[in-house]
Formats: structure tokens, C-alpha cells, sequence
């Protein structure tokens, strides 16, 4: 699922409601969630495929979708936050949101409360899996760039 030519299309999309949503109460919680992720970013629209992630302070992905890829997580995000387990895979998808929140600077003070809500649930949590601190982590450092140029713009 991570090639590049099958996110740049919809035969992820189509995978997911035609086969794995007929399972995906069986799968790990946190791999679901690295799924949700995948298929979030075939929402988004067309691909960027150069090595380099960032440009400016976006990323390098064309996006025409990102209000579709961000309602696909919000749904998984409902499921996963009651699904048995642990917090781990809700609080990657809330971090991946804000990630894609983060293309529009309007969205400074939402995406602001949206990673303080998760930094304080991994707080309270021991032994959390590398991938939920990295995305968080990526969409703070994100977070914090964006806001520092947006501030430089307004001088």
C-alpha cells in the first residue's frame, strides 16, 4: 500500500470498502490506523513523487481533496476511539489530522488545541508505539513552522 502508483489512484479507496473493511475488526488497532493513513493520503488527490517531503513550510503534495482525506480520518478516528485497546491509534489518526489541517494557516488555532489534547493523552500513557510519536512530533514541528511564518508574513 505504500507505492507511490497505488496511492496516486483510487484502487486504495477501493480496496478498503470492497476488503478490508469486511475485517478490520479483527486486525491490530494500530496497523488499522497506519491503513487509515495510507488511504487518507489517496483522498488527498495527486502526488508529489520527489524525494524531498517539504518545500516551503507545505508539503509537497498536490492536494485537492484534504476536507475528504480529513472526514475519512475523522470516522476512522470514531471507530478506533471505541474500539477495545489502547489509545495509541486514535491518537495517530488525530495527529495525522492535523498534519493535513495544517495546508490551510487558517486552522493554526484548531490544529493548536488538536495537538495539546493529544500531547496531554500521550503524557498519561507508558510504552507508546515510535510511529504515534513520530507523526505527533512531525505535526508539531509542522505546526510550529507554519506559525512562525505566518507571523513573519504579517511584518
Amino acid at each position: 500500500m505504500e507505492l507511490p502508483e497505488l496511492r496516486a489512484n483510487t484502487i486504495v479507496i477501493r480496496l478498503y470498502d470492497q476488503f478490508i473493511k469486511t475485517f478490520e475488526s479483527k486486525l491490530n488497532q494500530l496497523t488499522l490506523a497506519k491503513i487509515f493513513v495510507v488511504i487518507s493520503k489517496a483522498y488527498q488527490g495527486a502526488f508529489c513523487l520527489c524525494t524531498e517531503r517539504y518545500t516551503d513550510y507545505v508539503s509537497c503534495y498536490v492536494n485537492t481533496a484534504d476536507s475528504d482525506a480529513i472526514g475519512f480520518l475523522e470516522t476512522a478516528a470514531l471507530k478506533l476511539q471505541t474500539a477495545e485497546g489502547t489509545i495509541e491509534p486514535y491518537l495517530l489518526v488525530k495527529a495525522v489530522i492535523a498534519q493535513i489541517k495544517l495546508k490551510d494557516k487558517q486552522n493554526l488555532d484548531e490544529c493548536k488545541v488538536l495537538l495539546e489534547s493529544v500531547q496531554e493523552r500521550l503524557d498519561g500513557v507508558a510504552g507508546v508505539d515510535p510511529s504515534v510519536y513520530s507523526n505527533f512530533y512531525s505535526a508539531q514541528a509542522e505546526y510550529h513552522k507554519v506559525s512562525f511564518y505566518s507571523i513573519q508574513t504579517r511584518y
